[in-house]
């Protein structure tokens, strides 16, 4: 309850700071929206700033901003060997459903060994890609299901998340793509 209510003592002192007022809706053209000062914090030492940056860039990304993607996939790369900045990475690439990140992210399913320290990531690649639409992710994780140089274990997940798409009571509009 903590965080509902410093987000929105967040948003009226922004509404304030903008001179906005609560009756006023604003459309905010992220096409035109500086996002200099969110790639500066994704680079940032503070873990909690560069995660929020990520997910500011994520979103910008789904807008249709394909440079924000794009720093985003850079990322992934930059911290390859730092697994607490790639689940921020990697959970803000869920809201970017773009055939690049899905293959980035398969990519990192394939890169990063399974065990118990890495396992987290793993989790958060898999939560992402699970969001994107079926046509980019079903026949991939159905593939990677039957893959018997992966544990069983893993196998197990793939299949799972695979047949969610089969078994969805969602619509396949409701997991959208850039």
């Amino acid at each position: 309850m903590a965080t509902a209510t410093t987000f929105a003592h967040q948003r009226i002192r922004a509404r304030f700071r903008l001179g906005i007022s609560h009756h006023c809706l604003v459309n905010i053209n992220l096409a035109q929206v500086s996002i200099r000062g969110n790639i500066e914090d994704a680079l940032s030492e503070d873990l909690s700033k560069a995660a929020q940056a990520c997910r500011v860039l994520a979103f910008v990304g789904s807008a249709g901003r394909l440079d924000a993607v794009v720093f985003l996939l850079g990322l992934l790369s930059f911290y390859r060997d730092d697994l607490k900045r790639l689940e921020a990475v990697a959970a803000a690439l869920e809201g970017c459903a773009h055939p690049v990140v899905a293959n980035a992210l398969f990519g990192e399913l394939a890169r990063v060994k399974s065990c118990n320290q890495n396992r987290t990531y793993l989790n958060i690649v898999i939560k992402s890609l699970s969001r994107f639409p079926k046509d980019l992710v079903a026949d991939r994780f159905q593939a990677m299901s039957e893959d018997t140089s992966l544990s069983p274990k893993m196998r197990s997940k793939f299949l799972g998340v695979a047949d969610s798409f089969y078994e969805s009571p969602w619509d396949d509009d409701d997991r959208k793509s850039v």
